[in-house]
């Protein structure tokens, strides 16, 4: 029988203010046609590393990215990993859109080297949207996907206390 890897919960901590030691890669939640400002972690890892922004923007314009389809920006010592969730920034976002990401990542993670710890922030942007679906939701498919992946892995949410 296969060993469930479970992820770690971490609450009310920046996940910017991670040492790689701690979290060598964080996924960001984009949009297709421009940054995604609504969701915290995108406009913090805007601030905090401006080139990767730059370089997301110019690869979705130059490759066509498609909905769920990773792309990895190495910054120093930290992999920025972007989850296209949307094609416009007023679209709503997708729980299968999401999965489908997670996926992706998954069967890809054993070709990339160096990540060994991946942060997932809350996507959370249903203040601003109604129809988004809701973080408990969202963070129910993320939990299921990281359920099947590799144990050599080690994921945390980080997650705000309501």
């Amino acid at each position: 029988m296969k060993k469930e890897n479970k992820p770690k919960y971490v609450y009310n901590k920046d996940i910017l203010e991670t040492t790689p030691l701690e979290i060598n890669s964080i996924i960001c939640p984009v949009s297709l046609d421009t940054f995604y400002p609504q969701i915290k972690i995108t406009s913090m890892i805007q601030k905090k590393y401006p080139e990767a922004t730059t370089m997301y923007n110019h690869e979705a314009e130059k490759r066509k990215l498609q909905l769920g389809e990773i792309f990895f920006y190495k910054e120093k010592s930290r992999l920025i990993l972007f989850l296209p969730v949307k094609n416009r920034f007023t679209d709503t976002m997708s729980n299968k859109i999401i999965e489908k990401g997670l996926q992706n990542l998954i069967q890809i993670l054993p070709t990339v080297k160096g990540i060994e710890s991946i942060g997932i922030p809350e996507f959370i942007s249903s203040k601003y949207n109604p129809d988004e679906p809701k973080w408990e939701d969202i963070k129910y498919v993320i939990t299921k996907v990281i359920k099947e992946a590799d144990l050599r892995y080690k994921f945390t949410i980080y997650e705000t206390l309501r």
